[in-house]
């Protein structure tokens, strides 16, 4: 009660509403303040369920945080970018939202089975610009290549800039069918995930992809990294310890559900979680 962040008045305003038009799904925000407006983005679908078909990452700004305009397609419409990405039968996921060198970098990710599929770097020059996309590649393919296996890049969680200028987007490296999966297990949640970054040091030019950390003979539970700056300069990672009592008959404990590792060199390599 002595503390003045407890009089600070909070007053709720609702971005968008599923009751007031067609976009029944709306999970995986991301809120940026870039030069005189609010930008908000998120996936959405008319199918209020998530993962189905048609599912496009929209946006909607607003000049104060209350009034909000109405959600349009971000990167998909070709009213909103320079070169749209189609994304008709796919999923298009979690757009995150940063500003850098005065201009609004947006990480994303398309899960389809075209060649739009992959990990995106979205860039607008102006807020009533259009977008420019960029499908970021390894060695010439979407997915790359840790110790002998392709892994798909999927961003959670907004990036960050490091006092080096450095900026890291934090992922989750999507693999095979993990090798330490109980017997007959198979699907999405047994796949091998990595927590890891994405980082680039000339202002997005060029990017690299950390190898990440895992939790050792737990390799399918890594999921939503985010990150932060600490004062000596190490990054910390704080991720879900992604335990879900439906697949694995257990519970984790609640001192177990969040990892922590720590690197020391800006992103590169990490300690294990």
């Amino acid at each position: 009660p002595n503390s003045p962040f407890y009089q600070h008045r909070i007053e709720p305003a609702a971005v968008t509403d599923a009751a007031d038009q067609p976009l029944r799904y709306h999970p995986d925000s991301s809120v940026a303040w870039f030069r005189d407006r609010w930008f908000c983005l998120w996936n959405a679908n008319t199918i209020p369920e998530e993962c189905a078909p048609g599912q496009l990452n929209y946006a909607t700004v607003s000049p104060d945080g209350l009034t909000w305009s109405a959600p349009h397609a971000a990167f998909a419409d070709p009213a909103r970018a320079a070169n749209p990405v189609p994304c008709p039968g796919g999923t298009q996921w979690q757009p995150n939202l940063l500003v850098v060198a005065d201009r609004l970098w947006c990480l994303w990710s398309q899960n389809s089975t075209d060649a739009h599929n992959g990990c995106y770097l979205s860039v607008l020059d102006a807020p009533d610009g259009l977008w420019t996309n960029r499908l970021l590649t390894w060695q010439g393919r979407p997915d790359p290549v840790i110790d002998g296996k392709p892994f798909r890049v999927f961003p959670t969680q907004n990036p960050i800039r490091l006092s080096t200028g450095r900026v890291l987007a934090p992922v989750t490296l999507i693999g095979p069918v993990s090798a330490s999966a109980p017997p007959g297990k198979s699907g999405w949640y047994w796949q091998e995930k990595r927590n890891s970054v994405l980082y680039t040091d000339d202002l997005g030019a060029t990017w690299h992809v950390s190898p990440g950390t895992i939790l050792p003979g737990l390799d399918w539970r890594q999921w939503e990294p985010t990150l932060l700056e600490r004062p000596d300069g190490s990054v910390l990672m704080l991720a879900r310890n992604n335990l879900i009592p439906f697949f694995e008959g257990a519970a984790a404990k609640p001192e177990e559900a969040l990892t922590s590792p720590l690197s020391p060199d800006g992103g590169a390599t990490w300690t294990p979680p």
